[in-house]
């Protein structure tokens, strides 16, 4: 493992995907949700997906068969650069190379991405970031267009934000069952608001389609199996659908002629004095 720390602190886990496995505000309290099974210390590459919780990095599809949650979740990362306070490691699959480099200050963490691959190369990126909070946390984006996915088997509806599919999907109550992904085209941020807590998480990306996935677990997911759980992802993207195979024109991001793409992500805690 990798810790690094100043005010907000996070732990990595470079030999399984470069995993995130614990992320602290400067008033100490983790924002990640984790559960145990060891079973994700033992996958390899084109292994079924297996949810700890955390934060993994999904490419270059989020879900689908090819396989799920991706190809870089399990393959170890190469840190290049580690000190008290930031983190850089790169992994690579095919003929691509992703970068990190992950730095901590008193009130955020940014993460600044390198992807290097063949120009013309469609993928979904994601950071699966699932959230520790509590029944009555709610989610704020600004209000807006939405996809949903009632059966993730089928193509999209397009709706909107908070209510899609006349859901309050901004809400956290306790569970009844349900588990759906949305997500939120062409936003710039979101907020989890908990109790008096506010964790802010924002997507900088230039010339690529941005979006943020919400998946809202009630107690439905596994699917079609009797010992279910409850999560909840706040998820920024490069993309505007969950599954590469389903992308249409304008839903995946590109690598251009530069053969090269970056993006950023910055997570804070509005309002938190260190």
């Amino acid at each position: 493992m990798i810790n690094i720390s100043n005010g907000f602190r996070v732990q990595l886990d470079p030999e399984h995907g470069g995993r995130w496995a614990s992320l602290t505000d400067a008033s100490g309290r983790e924002w990640l949700w984790n559960r145990p099974d060891p079973a994700r210390f033992r996958v390899r590459p084109g292994d079924a997906f297996v949810d700890v919780g955390g934060l993994e990095e999904c490419f270059p599809t989020l879900a689908g068969s090819n396989p799920d949650h991706g190809q870089i979740w399990t393959r170890p990362w190469q840190p290049s650069r580690v000190d008290a306070e930031s983190a850089t490691m790169t992994v690579r699959w095919a003929q691509t190379e992703l970068a990190r480099t992950i730095v901590c200050t008193p009130t955020a963490v940014r993460a600044d991405y390198r992807l290097r691959g063949p120009a013309g190369l469609q993928f979904i990126w994601s950071a699966h970031a699932m959230l520790d909070l509590t029944v009555g946390a709610r989610i704020e984006a600004d209000p807006g267009p939405a996809r949903s996915w009632p059966d993730q088997t089928q193509k999209h509806i397009d709706t909107n934000w908070p209510r899609p599919l006349d859901i309050a999907f901004d809400e956290l109550p306790d569970d009844d069952g349900s588990a759906m992904f949305c997500l939120l085209p062409d936003r710039s941020h979101v907020d989890v608001v908990d109790g008096d807590d506010r964790l802010r998480l924002t997507l900088d990306c230039a010339r690529q389609p941005a979006s943020f996935g919400i998946w809202r677990n009630l107690g439905g997911y596994p699917f079609h199996q009797s010992e279910t759980y409850r999560s909840v992802g706040v998820e920024p993207m490069l993309g505007r659908v969950f599954d590469l195979n389903q992308a249409q024109s304008g839903d995946a991001a590109i690598v251009p002629n530069t053969g090269e793409v970056t993006w950023q992500i910055t997570i804070s805690t509005p309002g938190l004095s260190a």
